[in-house]
C-alpha cells in the first residue's frame, strides 16, 4: 500500500471518529420500557411519572406502562407500526368519565341503545369493545361530570364502524347550551355546531389501524359546572337523529379539562373504573449530577454540537417547551449553559440559547420559522467562543457571533424534555446526538436535512 493510500485511510478514519457522537440517545431503537438498555451512549437517564401511562406499542396496540418507566411510541396506522421515539407529556390530565371501557355500567345512561359488552377488539388489542345498536330515534349514551365554569374540555372515544355509512356524534352541554361534533367513521371529522355560548374549537379524527378511529372534540363550555357528555350514532353530518339500523363498537371514552397554557388536544388514553383517573406529568434527566457522568462534553470544555429529532404534539399558546437543557451546578453559578426550546410566547419557533460566562447572552438565535404540531422537526446547534451556529430542517439560522464569550467549562446536568423540572416538552423525541467539538455549518445543514 502506497504512502498516499495510508494517508487517505488515516484521514478517513479520523473523519469517521470525528463524526461519531459522544452522546447518542436513539429512542426508536429501544424496545423495553427503560431508557438505558445498551443501545444508548451517554450518561444514564432517569424518567419520573407518578402514574401509569398508555402508549401505542410495537404491534400497534395501546399498552399501559407502569410508573416511572418510559413510553416508546409507535404509529398504529402504519402497516409496520413504525417506531416514533419516546413520548413526553409534561403535564397531568384527568379523565372525568367513569368506567371508560364498560358503557353498560350504571355510571352510564343509555337511552334507546342496546349495549353488548366485549363484542369486538378494542384499541388495546383485547376483546373489550362494546357494541352499540340503536333501537330507535333519540338513541344516546350519556354521563354527567363536574367542571368549572368556562372550562375547555376534550371529549373523545375510540370507535369502529359496524354498519357502513354510520356517523358518530359527540356532544358536551349543560343548562346554558351545548355543542356537537360529527365524525364519519371512515376517517373524517365532518361537522360541528354550537348553541348559545358553547363552542367547538376544533374536532379531528385519528386512525388507530384495524378500522378503529379516535374521534376528538375540543369544546369550550359556558357558565355551567354540571356538564353532560353525550355520545350517539347519527344519521349523518349535522344530524341529531339516529337510524335504528346504525351500529358501532365503542371503547375508551374520555373527558379531560385543558389546563392553563396546555394544548387543546386529546392526550394519551386514560383508563378509568369506579373513579376519575389521572395520568401524571413526566420529567427526564441524567441520573448522577457529576462532571464525570457528563464526560461526553467535559472532555472538551465549553465546546459542543447537539442534534435533535423530535415531533411536537402541540404548540399551545403561551407555552415555553424545552427539548433539553445543559446546566452547571458545581460552583456558585448554578446556571444554565444552554437550552433548546419551542417558544410560543412570541410565535411558534425554535429558540436556541447559549449562555456565556460573561457579557450578554449573545446566544439567542430565533428561527422565526413556523413549527407545526404533529410535524417532525430536526435541528442542530454548535457552540464555542465566538462561534454559534444553528440549523432547522436543513436551513441555516444564525452563525458566527463575535460578541459570544467563553462557555461555562463544565456540565453537571443534562435535562431531556424539560428544564430544571419545568417548561416540559409535549411530544415525541426520536433521537439526540451530541459531539464534544464544533461541527461545520455544512454538517448542521446535512444532519438536519
Amino acid at each position: 500500500m502506497s504512502s498516499f493510500q495510508h494517508r487517505h485511510r488515516r484521514l478517513r478514519l479520523q473523519e469517521a471518529i470525528a463524526t461519531r457522537p459522544s452522546l447518542h440517545y436513539d429512542f426508536r431503537r429501544v424496545t423495553a420500557a427503560v431508557l438505558n438498555d445498551g443501545v444508548n451512549v451517554g450518561p444514564r437517564l432517569t424518567l419520573t411519572r407518578a402514574s401509569a401511562g398508555y402508549v401505542s406499542n410495537e404491534v400497534g396496540n395501546l399498552e399501559s406502562v407502569a410508573d416511572n418507566l418510559a413510553r416508546f411510541d409507535h404509529d398504529p396506522s402504519d402497516v409496520n407500526n413504525a417506531a416514533l421515539g419516546i413520548l413526553f407529556e409534561g403535564y397531568a390530565r384527568t379523565n372525568l368519565l367513569l368506567q371508560s371501557e364498560v358503557t353498560s355500567n350504571a355510571s352510564w345512561t343509555a337511552t334507546n341503545v342496546t349495549i353488548t359488552d366485549d363484542d369486538g377488539v378494542a384499541a388495546d388489542g383485547a376483546s373489550t369493545a362494546d357494541l352499540w345498536t340503536n333501537d330507535s330515534d333519540g338513541a344516546e349514551v350519556t354521563q354527567a361530570v363536574t367542571i368549572s365554569a368556562g372550562d375547555q374540555v376534550v371529549v373523545s372515544a375510540f370507535v369502529e364502524d359496524v354498519v357502513a355509512g354510520a356517523h358518530f356524534r359527540i356532544q358536551a352541554g349543560g343548562a346554558s347550551g351545548e355543542a356537537n361534533a360529527w365524525f364519519d367513521v371512515a376517517g373524517e371529522a365532518i361537522g360541528a355546531s354550537t348553541d348559545n355560548t358553547y363552542t367547538v374549537d376544533v374536532h379531528y379524527i385519528e386512525d388507530w389501524g384495524g378500522g378503529i378511529f379516535r374521534c376528538v372534540a375540543v369544546i369550550t363550555t359556558a357558565t355551567d359546572t354540571a356538564l353532560t357528555c353525550l355520545f350517539a350514532l347519527a344519521d349523518g353530518d349535522s344530524s341529531l337523529t339516529e337510524d335504528s339500523v346504525d351500529a358501532m363498537r365503542v371503547w375508551g371514552l374520555v373527558c379531560e379539562v385543558v389546563g392553563t397554557n396546555q394544548p387543546a388536544r386529546a392526550t394519551s388514553y386514560i383508563q378509568t373504573t369506579s373513579s376519575p383517573a389521572t395520568r401524571a406529568a413526566e420529567l427526564c434527566s441524567t441520573t448522577t449530577e457529576t462532571e464525570a457522568e457528563q464526560a461526553w462534553t467535559n472532555d472538551r470544555p465549553g465546546v459542543f454540537t447537539i442534534y435533535t429529532d423530535a415531533t411536537p404534539l402541540d404548540v399551545a399558546t403561551g407555552s415555553n417547551q424545552m427539548f433539553w437543557q445543559l446546566n452547571d451546578e458545581s460552583g456558585t453559578n448554578d446556571r444554565p449553559i444552554g437550552f433548546m426550546r419551542l417558544d410560543d410566547l412570541t410565535g411558534n419557533r425554535m429558540d436556541p440559547n447559549i449562555q456565556p460566562l460573561t457579557g450578554n447572552s449573545g446566544g439567542n438565535q430565533n428561527t422565526n420559522a413556523a413549527i407545526v404540531a404533529g410535524t417532525r422537526v430536526q435541528f442542530a446547534i454548535k457552540a464555542q467562543q465566538d462561534d454559534l451556529g444553528f440549523s432547522v430542517n436543513g436551513t441555516t439560522i444564525g452563525g458566527t457571533d463575535t460578541t459570544y464569550d467563553e462557555l461555562e467549562p463544565t456540565v453537571d446536568e443534562f435535562h431531556v424534555g424539560h428544564a430544571n423540572g419545568g417548561s416540559p416538552w409535549h411530544g415525541r423525541i426520536a433521537e439526540i446526538k451530541a459531539w464534544a467539538f464544533i461541527q461545520s455549518d455544512d454538517f448542521l445543514v446535512d444532519v438536519t436535512s
